[in-house]
């Protein structure tokens, strides 16, 4: 059994070769955050500032409803559930609360 691999600590300097959870823990952050982070840096820069500058909506503009327009989502309020197609039942959409 090999040993267990230790993580960098929190300010290491990231480099090459890096894992992203090694970045993760250099930074100080969860892979779910790191994760976000590429799907932002994903989206074009004019696709971007369209979101930003023409946001209109109810809610907080968030990092992941950012990123839910960039993909064409309707992030609204009013859809927060959706019909499962094989047995009718409603499911939450990802982030409503209960």
């Amino acid at each position: 059994m090999s040993a267990r691999k230790t993580r960098p600590a929190r300010g290491t300097p990231i480099t090459a070769g890096m894992s992203v959870r090694d970045i993760a823990a250099a930074l100080g952050w969860s892979t779910a955050q790191i994760s976000r982070a590429k799907q932002l840096a994903d989206i074009p820069l004019e696709t971007f500032d369209a979101i930003v500058d023409g946001y209109q909506g109810p809610e907080e503009l968030t990092v992941q409803r950012i990123i839910d327009l960039s993909r064409g989502w309707d992030t609204s309020s009013t859809t927060r559930e959706r019909v499962c197609p094989h047995c009718g039942k409603t499911i939450p959409k990802r982030g409503a609360t209960r």
